[in-house]
């Protein structure tokens, strides 16, 4: 993970910006992949990737323009991190999340 220099006062909620958020990930594309809940109500990542996903290099194919497709798209931010169910314990924004976990986006 490129981890990000975060400096922030005592008493205040650290800040980073969205090339430093976006720099975290690790591409390891399971995000990218379908979900669907098991019969216990847990989420579970299926075989199916979304067409734009580069399996090999797992990367989008249309990253710079993802959220315009019309595919199912979800920006992980870290509010949207902090609610996701589904993503694996490795992941990046989860490992900062556990770190900071007040972490906002700067605007």
């Amino acid at each position: 993970m490129n981890r990000p220099r975060i400096d922030h006062k005592p008493g205040e909620p650290p800040y980073i910006s969205v090339q430093q958020w976006e720099a975290c990930c690790k591409q390891c594309g399971l995000c990218c992949f379908e979900k669907i809940i098991d019969q216990r109500g847990h989420p579970q990542l299926t075989r199916e990737a979304c067409r734009y996903l580069d399996i090999v290099e797992r990367t989008c194919r249309v990253y710079h323009k993802r959220f315009e497709t019309g595919e199912v798209c979800l920006k992980l931010t870290p509010e949207v991190v902090r609610e996701a169910d589904w993503l694996p314990e490795e992941c990046a924004y989860l490992l900062l999340l556990k770190e900071y976990p007040d972490l906002q986006l700067e605007t």
